[in-house]
């Protein structure tokens, strides 16, 4: 039962913070990386990071993902400022 109340905590406390991400991905699925179109989102992304930290996530896995999105802040959203980055140039592992 514990198991279930964390995973609905979980997924409720994503579904705050996509109402944020989403319109990011859908531009990109109509434009392509183009930077003049990804710059208009720095601002969603400011309103992502506040509710990250406004203390809106409930639990714990949630925080620790949060913690994790905070830790990569400066590196996470580039793709916005730059034209043309493909997933292979954000991924060196590959």
């Amino acid at each position: 039962m514990r198991r279930r109340e964390t995973r609905q905590r979980l997924m409720q406390d994503a579904r705050t913070c996509d109402g944020e991400v989403s319109p990011i991905v859908e531009t990109i699925d109509h434009h392509g990386l183009k930077a003049r179109f990804l710059g208009k989102h720095r601002l969603a992304v400011d309103r992502f990071y506040e509710r990250l930290s406004a203390d809106l996530i409930s639990s714990e896995a949630a925080k620790k993902v949060a913690d994790r999105l905070e830790k990569n802040r400066g590196t996470l959203f580039t793709f916005l400022d730059y034209d043309g980055n493909t997933y292979a140039d954000r991924n060196p592992a590959e």
